[in-house]
């Protein structure tokens, strides 16, 4: 429960979910965006809110205060921290929805284009008729696997420390962890195994007022972390 006239923004800190909100509540930021599904707020129109928006249910938070009982949804992003715990107890009149899930491009978004990613290869081992080197063996699976020639692949020297070992105590499989700049992929990394995880971005906006940062997963696009 909350008072009548409570401030979504504040309403939310009671439960204690922290949105985002660089201007301190004042409404100059627009970072506070929620939008009201069911319920009523009292709210005055801002400039950072399109009318097209508006007639959808998106608010500012710290501008809209609550008159009766609300549900609001989230947008992803909005966020900045949330504590741990069953969300089923959040105050009755502040019934929060989640809206962070995977980008696809079935949603209209862009498909991603990581310039970090990964690839799993399987070596076929030397025999007296196969003598080629460890290096060439593994830059030639990496190339197949990407689509370009094997003198395109760069290898940075820690990649290259202890490959013969890693390859060998794997029975020669591999996930190579690459970066693309745009000159060419580059090999970074080289764990032993079939590592199935997906890589993870840490995306960091440092601001004037607040630092807020998350965690992506590169091959769906979820938000996995927000702070």
């Amino acid at each position: 429960m909350v008072p009548a006239g409570e401030t979504v923004l504040r309403a939310a800190a009671r439960a204690e979910i922290f949105l985002s909100s660089p201007c301190g509540g004042a409404g100059s930021c627009g970072k506070c965006l929620i939008r009201v599904t069911s319920g009523e707020v009292v709210s005055e129109p801002s400039v950072k809110i399109s009318a097209e928006d508006w007639s959808q249910g998106m608010r500012l938070a710290c501008s809209s205060r609550v008159c009766a009982d609300v549900t609001v949804r989230i947008p992803e992003g909005t966020t900045s921290w949330m504590i741990a715990g069953d969300r089923s107890e959040m105050p009755e009149r502040l019934r929060v929805t989640y809206a962070e899930s995977p980008r696809t491009p079935s949603d209209g978004a862009e498909p991603l284009d990581p310039a970090v990613f990964r690839v799993v290869v399987s070596l076929s081992p030397p025999d007296m008729d196969d003598r080629v080197s460890d290096l060439d063996r593994l830059l030639e699976a990496v190339a197949q696997k990407v689509g370009v020639k094997p003198a395109q692949i760069g290898m940075t020297l820690d990649a290259v420390r202890g490959l013969p070992e890693l390859l060998r105590e794997n029975g020669w499989a591999v996930t190579v962890s690459m970066h693309n700049a745009g000159h060419g992929p580059q090999v970074i990394e080289i764990t032993g195994g079939v590592d199935g995880r997906a890589p993870v971005l840490a995306a960091f906006d440092i601001g004037t007022t607040t630092v807020w940062g998350q965690l992506v997963d590169l091959v769906t696009g979820a938000v996995l972390a927000t702070s």
